[in-house]
């Protein structure tokens, strides 16, 4: 890290290479403000997802983050890490998700992030929320 605060991502080659994922095995931060964003699904303002396709719904909810950090003064460029929550099962394809990482993030500098299989979340419509914490610099 140097003085601006800048942070590094941990993809050591002895562990399987998550970036082509669009996320990185962990992400070194350093100090300034935390920022937590609830989960962030792809509802637009008049509360309608518009569509139940995972890679829709992930774009949106991705969409959604960014407007969020964006009123707290942050970017995308400031997170650290994710909590991806996916209705879906073991077999189900995720690509979707790994493509919205990927067109979010820079490649190689994806944030540490963790997918959780879900039977459902809050509104039956819902097919992805994304949880994230931020590093301000």
């Amino acid at each position: 890290m140097n003085d601006r605060g800048e942070r590094r991502f941990i993809n050591p080659p002895d562990v399987w290479n998550s970036t082509r994922y669009g996320f990185s095995q962990a992400v070194v931060a350093a100090p300034g403000e935390i920022i937590f964003v609830s989960g962030q699904d792809a509802w637009d303002v008049d509360q309608r997802s518009g569509t139940d396709d995972l890679h829709d719904q992930a774009r949106g909810a991705f969409a959604n983050l960014e407007r969020v950090l964006t009123a707290a003064g942050s970017s995308l460029a400031d997170i650290t890490a994710l909590r991806i929550h996916i209705v879906a099962e073991p077999d189900d394809d995720l690509s979707a998700v790994s493509a919205a990482l990927r067109a979010t993030f820079p490649a190689d500098e994806g944030p540490a992030a963790t997918w959780i299989l879900v039977r459902g979340l809050a509104r039956p419509d819902f097919r992805i929320e994304v949880e994230a914490t931020a590093v301000r610099r």
